[in-house]
């Protein structure tokens, strides 16, 4: 019997399975999220090589997990591989597209919740970003969770994945985008930080917020103000706030008067105000009588 609590919440995602098709797709351009290889599965050495080769997460289960996954009559001969929702984009895409325009992304440091990823890709679409870098390992991919609790955002925002986030923030730092990571420990509040300019948000994931090594490779950190004794958000909380900061600082006030919101310090005054005449009624007026004539008298003197 299979303890149902203790596999992970993967049934509503793609799968592929058996040697050959899983061996095709790794060898193509299909985006994988991850494999699985069943305990003492044969001749996976082959398997193995284009696994590592592609840098892709795999892990070693029970064949009874597999056939939970797949379904326990399909003959999925010991492999099965997770099949991204959509497919990833390219870093050199991304710090191309950095030396061309000013741009804001999303870092998202070992990020393991499908409904937290989902929410920060909802938000990233929300703001405007331009796209949300996740990491390969120890942290979920875009699978069919991640798509539902996007609500549809996960369409239009690009989403790329890399093995090595350092590397990454490196590359993009040198096409002059800056890293901000949020953390309790930030040395300024987000919002009197300045976040115009290219900005890439570095966020941690629901366990220990940003690694030490993330950490260390942003430019600065932000702290996002508590009023009670708890000190931390849920990351795709606390993505929004900082996110919504960095948009309104970048052209909130434009996006607003375009839509006809404008906030209080765009709107030009109101113009005065005039009162309603009052409404025009013919009266007859008597022309005023005239006054006599004074009469001076003459004043004789004795």
């Amino acid at each position: 019997m299979i303890d149902r609590n203790s596999v992970e919440d993967d049934t509503r995602n793609t799968y592929i399975y058996g040697r050959h098709p899983v061996i095709e797709a790794l060898k193509g351009e299909t985006a994988i999220n991850k494999v699985w290889i069943g305990e003492g599965t044969r001749d996976t050495d082959q398997i193995v090589q284009y696994i590592k080769d592609k840098d892709i997460p795999y892990k070693i289960v029970s064949k009874m997990k597999l056939s939970y996954m797949v379904g326990e009559d399909t003959n999925h001969q010991g492999v099965v591989a997770e099949i991204a929702a959509r497919e990833y984009t390219d870093l050199h895409d991304l710090v191309e597209l950095a030396k061309q325009k000013q741009v804001f992304y999303i870092i998202l440091d070992k990020l393991e919740d499908p409904h937290n990823l989902g929410a920060v890709i909802r938000t990233a679409d929300a703001v405007g970003a331009d796209a949300v870098i996740i990491s390969k390992h120890r942290a979920v991919g875009l699978t069919g969770i991640v798509t539902k609790a996007s609500a549809g955002a996960i369409d239009r925002m690009k989403v790329c994945r890399v093995s090595n986030l350092n590397q990454a923030m490196d590359e993009l730092k040198k096409a002059n985008v800056w890293i901000v990571g949020v953390d309790m420990e930030g040395t300024e509040v987000y919002s009197s930080a300045n976040l115009k300019g290219s900005i890439a948000l570095a966020m941690g994931g629901e366990g220990e917020g940003l690694t030490k090594l993330v950490k260390e490779n942003c430019d600065f950190i932000v702290k996002i103000p508590m009023h009670s004794q708890s000190n931390s958000l849920n990351v795709s909380v606390a993505t929004a706030v900082v996110s919504y900061e960095i948009f309104k600082q970048r052209d909130y006030k434009t996006i607003d008067a375009v839509q006809g919101q404008s906030d209080l310090s765009t709107m030009e005054a109101p113009e005065a105000s005039v009162a309603p005449q009052a409404p025009q009624v013919d009266v007859e007026v008597e022309a005023p009588v005239a006054a006599p004539d004074l009469i001076v008298a003459d004043v004789i003197t004795p």
